[in-house]
């Protein structure tokens, strides 16, 4: 971030109207985190749909992970079916801006029976042919782009290379710098560089050619020259590495995550993607591209080329949040998102979405308290405030009865990052606490106390997240350390695999030993060994009942069966049973999908 009190007046952007005028050419909506990206998507493409007839094919929507793709599907296909349910009761009032301009025509006036059958026609064949949408990752338009142009199949395999890229870094430094002679660089730094330059084939390292000094010349110009000459060899370097690489993928016909976009946007950009560029457009009439703050260069001329230059541009929505445009860590490129800011001023509309409904207003107020007046990343990237939605007008949380203090900072004054690392750690804890002890939320008009799954922590990395989750579940308070991580990884996951284990070899001592400490027989290590013969026949017999149940009845079977066994009163004893209890059951249903 940078202070901006120096920086060049940057407009405010007018506030998006969700039930105005339909976007056409191209438009950019500027949001941020809470504030209705996925509805603003879904709210263009029902009302596109309804109003101007579009059909589902000809909808486009383009985003970056599959999590987002499949959230989008749902709610865009929701939602066409709550504008089909609302203009079937005959358009009643409601506080959804979308549905309520569904019931409209330009003038504002109720629509005519006409109409209204018009729109209600055109919703319902668009749910209908609903998977004719293309809605979907920048991997899988990619792919489409280079299907139509009669290249690789849509469906060939796709693969990464970071292995392929780091066996020949390897093999390079073995053959060259095995010796006295000396590496430009880490083998691990001249791989990232490699792999940076193939998903950036536009970028480059820059040569810097410092002249050779004199023999009386000073240090610094030595120093100078010395340095250049280990840039350029680095350059040389990744420049033979990107082409031994790109060589082998056209030899072995492989196709990676990157080669894909760089493929699909050459093809577009040269004289035999204007078949392309026409098969695209007249297929679709609506594109819009979501999250386009995690856009590059190749992306951002990609999307440009296909949908905007030339004759007959397509509608375009561009949404993302500016200010994570300087995540490089995400892909983010700063200068493609400025470039789609700049195409948009100049040849369409920029708007700004700026209703927060997700938090309060409190907490947004203290956040403008923080923020206003920095810039990210560049001037024209400014803070831009925005405001609660009205039942977030006034927070539901209180301390001993009385309003909190939304936001607050902490310095820890010690002199390591170890020692402030603990007292960090304390400080979370007795916080945590205190707030469990004498916070309430208002919900409904009913005033409950605070519970530990209301509370979420940031920390910086995964290492962070076991420490925490430690010292909050040692004071008594259930913790589990990262939502993202794979359930598969649980402690849940391997008291199953035991169990299983045990299931399948039910008649086998060592097996059943195992099993019978888990969650769902709860021994503990002085009552196993203790066990009489007459007890452990007994154990073997209990889970071939539970196996029998297994193979005769399936997941449903069994888990009533543990249920029944008091599996839920075992693991909700200890601090973090209501997350184990949670892995247990998500475990169970993978096993049943499986």
């Amino acid at each position: 971030m940078t202070d901006s009190t120096s920086a060049a007046a940057v407009p405010e952007y007018e506030a998006f109207d969700l039930g105005g005028p339909l976007p056409t050419g191209i438009t950019m909506l500027q949001a941020s985190a809470g504030t209705g990206k996925t509805f603003a998507l879904a709210a263009l493409a029902v009302r596109s749909i309804a109003e101007l007839g579009l059909s589902a094919s000809e909808l486009c929507v383009v985003t970056f992970t599959e999590a987002a793709t499949s959230e989008l599907r749902g709610r865009i296909r929701e939602r066409v079916a709550d504008a089909i349910a609302h203009l079937e009761a005959g358009s009643p009032d409601t506080t959804d801006v979308v549905l309520n301009a569904l019931s409209l025509d330009a003038a504002g006036q109720p629509l005519d029976e006409a109409e209204r059958s018009r729109r209600l026609g055109n919703l319902r064949t668009a749910l209908e042919e609903f998977d004719t949408a293309t809605i979907s990752t920048i991997h899988g338009f990619c792919s489409r782009v280079l299907a139509i142009a009669g290249g690789v199949a849509a469906d060939s395999p796709v693969t990464s290379d970071t292995d392929h890229i780091a066996e020949l870094v390897n093999d390079i430094f073995v053959s060259r710098y095995s010796g006295t002679t000396v590496a430009p660089a880490q083998a691990e730094q001249i791989a990232n560089a490699v792999r940076y330059r193939l998903a950036l084939p536009d970028a480059s390292i820059q040569r810097w050619n410092a002249p050779e000094p004199a023999p009386d010349a000073k240090s610094a110009a030595v120093t100078a020259h010395r340095n250049s000459m280990g840039i350029n060899a680095i350059a040389d370097l990744v420049d033979e590495l990107v082409s031994t690489v790109l060589r082998q993928r056209a030899e072995q016909r492989r196709r990676t995550y990157d080669s894909l976009i760089t493929d699909a946007r050459a093809l577009i950009a040269s004289d035999e993607g204007v078949g392309a560029v026409t098969a695209l457009r007249k297929r679709f009439s609506l594109v819009m591209i979501d999250e386009f703050q995690d856009t590059d260069q190749v992306q951002w001329s990609l999307f440009r080329t296909a949908f905007l230059e030339g004759e007959s541009p397509i509608t375009t929505v561009l949404v993302g949040d500016p200010k994570q445009s300087i995540y490089r860590f995400r892909s983010a490129e700063l200068s493609a998102y400025l470039g789609g800011l700049h195409y948009a001023h100049t040849h369409g509309r920029v708007f700004s979405l700026r209703v927060n409904w997700r938090s309060d207003g409190a907490v947004l107020e203290g956040l403008d308290h923080i923020f206003d007046g920095l810039a990210f990343g560049d001037d024209r990237i400014m803070f831009e405030s925005v405001d609660s939605a009205p039942e977030h007008h006034d927070s539901p949380f209180r301390i001993d009865g009385a309003p909190s203090t939304p936001v607050e900072i902490r310095t820890i004054g010690q002199d390591t990052a170890a020692a402030a690392r603990t007292v960090a750690i304390k400080d979370l804890v007795a916080e945590t606490v205190r707030l469990l002890n004498t916070a309430t939320i208002d919900e409904d008009g009913i005033t409950r106390r605070l519970k530990p799954s209301d509370i979420g922590i940031l920390v910086r990395s995964n290492a962070d997240t076991s420490a925490y989750a430690r010292a909050l579940n040692d004071a008594g308070v259930p913790a589990a350390s990262s939502a993202t991580d794979s359930v598969l990884g649980s402690a849940a996951a391997e008291q199953w695999r035991r169990l299983l284990e045990a299931l399948e070899r039910s008649s086998s001592v060592g097996p059943a030993r195992a099993a019978a400490t888990t969650w769902f027989l709860g021994l503990d290590a002085p009552a196993l060994v203790a066990l009489s013969d007459d007890e452990l026949s007994a154990l073997l017999e209990h889970l071939r009942n539970w196996a029998d149940h297994l193979t005769s009845g399936g997941l449903p079977r069994l888990m009533a069966a543990l249920r029944a066994h008091g599996l839920a009163r075992r693991v909700l004893a200890s601090p973090s049973g209501e997350r184990d209890l949670t892995d247990l059951e998500h475990i169970a249903e993978l096993l049943q999908s499986a």
